[in-house]
């Protein structure tokens, strides 16, 4: 705890005491990536214990004094409500101006090397009347004689390396295996049903009656509009009786022509598209691909260390000679035994002393544990840490691959199956995907300024078919119909031109196919995330 004369707000000669803390932050440990500027950069949630009555109003003040020159100020609030806490995200009070120059939290981002920071909250006798504009320094003074208790919390935070967007984008671009050809060079009559998921029931009644008649729907369909075309009838038929629905995808994909067919699930959101045309509709799948980096889960408690394996919505367990570990009950390593008491010499007490050679051992085993990730983790977008609180504190402080960890779970999660583990973990690792997708846009910016883009589909579309294609950006759910002219291929119309022309139904969609077999790296975003580029845009060659 911290004295008056360490916050230096107060004429007092001494004030209270607040007993600060956070589940996802222990005293003097790392940072959860989360709360900085390489996670979603909102501040964390802090429980305030021991506050006087006579607190009326509750201040912030965020701070790096591991800067070169004096301390840099990450956040500055005050007039917050006097309550236990103050909530993640929080959106209460009046906020000044950080070393930013910004009226909000900003969250860690040194350079290579480890800073500290300071939350420090305030419990003040009064509410302060200052401008909306104060720093910290104004904030400081205008607090003198009005702190009645204050604490701080202190954590350490060193910036993730600069290689993991990378990573994600050589991974969006690599879609091209002989199941992805086979979809995009297959002509014909093709079926592509996409099918949103409720999982209202654990049988799943509800949502295979909804797929029945889906496809029920499809085959009067091809019968009309195909002369009965009985093989694919057969195709979806057969399909129909191997579909197995995973307990926590949100959709179904059905794709069926004569040579092929195949489904699907989607751990995200779709929506309903029955589409019978000379080629399948790949957007969704595309979509899916992107959310496909490898991550993965790390247990630790007082008894195991488990590694799981993740892909989208889906987790399994790492079982081979070296993992899981587990803490045995009796100390069988003697050499751990001599060098424990090697060091330890002199007498203590038994009990002591086997609760020392008991950390000592599980510190071994944690630091062991963190030798074994690499070659996991070498091609893994992300490390999600779960178990209990002092061993994934061990484990952070001492570990190599800190950059990798997105998101700490503390709790007792010894019964979770790998089910259980799935379905906490996928919208975590969902949200870090889309933030490092966000960023392509950021990407898209920049190159703006080059003169290097195009965006609109008319120019979008007049772009690609001239190969000068590099990066294609577009809302998931953008859709369009298109005319072109075989005389003049580069130029797209969005009403019917005069002359004799071909109608696309949806011009996004050839200009995805066209751009896949161009090797055109496709980035899909939210909607609403491309309105000002006119929700498809282009990064080109030159």
């Amino acid at each position: 705890m911290q004295t008056s004369r360490d916050y230096a707000t107060s004429s007092a000669t001494t004030i209270g005491s607040l007993k600060l803390s956070c589940f996802s932050l222990l005293q003097n440990e790392m940072i959860p990536p989360r709360y900085t500027a390489d996670g979603i950069n909102i501040n964390p949630c802090i429980y305030i214990e021991d506050l006087p009555e006579e607190a009326q109003s509750l201040a912030v003040i965020v701070e790096d004094p591991d800067v070169p020159h004096d301390s840099f100020c990450h956040w500055v609030a005050w007039n917050i409500p006097v309550g236990n806490h103050i909530k993640e995200k929080e959106n209460r009070g009046i906020y000044g101006i950080n070393d930013f120059g910004n009226h909000c939290y900003n969250g860690p981002h040194p350079f290579s090397i480890v800073h500290r920071y300071f939350f420090r909250v305030y419990a003040l006798d009064c509410e302060l009347n200052i401008p909306i504009s104060s720093t910290k320094a104004e904030l400081k003074t205008a607090m003198k004689g009005h702190v009645v208790a204050a604490g701080t919390l202190v954590g350490k935070y060193k910036r993730k390396e600069i290689l993991q967007r990378s990573n994600l984008s050589a991974k969006i671009s690599q879609i091209r295996t002989e199941e992805w050809k086979t979809l995009l060079n297959e002509k014909g009559t093709c079926v592509s049903l996409v099918l949103p998921l409720h999982n209202l029931s654990q049988d799943q009644v509800t949502d295979r009656f909804f797929l029945q008649k889906a496809i029920k729907q499809v085959c009067t369909q091809i019968s009309k509009e195909c002369d009965g075309n009985n093989q694919m009838i057969n195709n979806l038929h057969k399909l129909q009786e191997e579909i197995a629905i995973h307990p926590s995808d949100k959709g179904i994909g059905i794709y069926v022509s004569n040579e092929m067919s195949l489904y699907t699930g989607f751990p995200f959101e779709v929506t309903e598209k029955i589409i019978i045309n000379g080629r399948f509709h790949l957007k969704d799948l595309l979509v899916k691909e992107q959310y496909s980096s490898h991550y993965h889960l790390l247990y630790i408690d007082d008894k195991e260390i488990r590694l799981y394996s993740g892909k989208l919505n889906q987790l399994s367990e790492v079982k081979n000679k070296n993992l899981p570990m587990f803490f045995e009950e009796e100390l069988e390593d003697q050499g751990l035994i001599n060098s424990f008491f090697a060091r330890n010499s002199y007498t203590r007490s038994f009990d002591k002393t086997m609760n020392e050679m008991v950390k000592l051992r599980h510190q071994n085993l944690i630091h062991r544990a963190d030798g074994l990730l690499h070659p996991y983790l070498e091609n893994s977008e992300a490390l999600i840490l779960c178990g209990t609180r002092k061993y994934l504190s061990e484990f952070m402080n001492n570990t190599k691959h800190a950059d990798k960890v997105i998101s700490i779970h503390y709790g007792n999660y010894n019964r979770f199956t790998e089910l259980d583990f799935s379905e906490m973990v996928w919208p975590i690792v969902k949200t870090h995907i889309e933030q490092e997708m966000t960023s392509e846009i950021a990407d898209y910016d920049l190159k703006m300024a080059e003169g290097t883009t195009e965006e609109g589909i008319n120019r979008v579309w007049d772009a690609i078919l001239s190969d000068r294609g590099q990066t294609l950006l577009l809302e998931k759910n953008f859709e369009i119909e298109g005319y072109f002219d075989e005389q003049e291929p580069t130029r797209l119309y969005l009403h019917p031109p005069q002359k004799p022309h071909t109608v696309l139904p949806d011009a996004v969609d050839e200009i995805i196919k066209i751009a896949l077999n161009k090797d055109v790296k496709i980035v899909f975003v939210e909607d609403g995330m491309l309105n000002r580029h006119m929700r498809i845009a282009l990064v080109t060659k030159f």
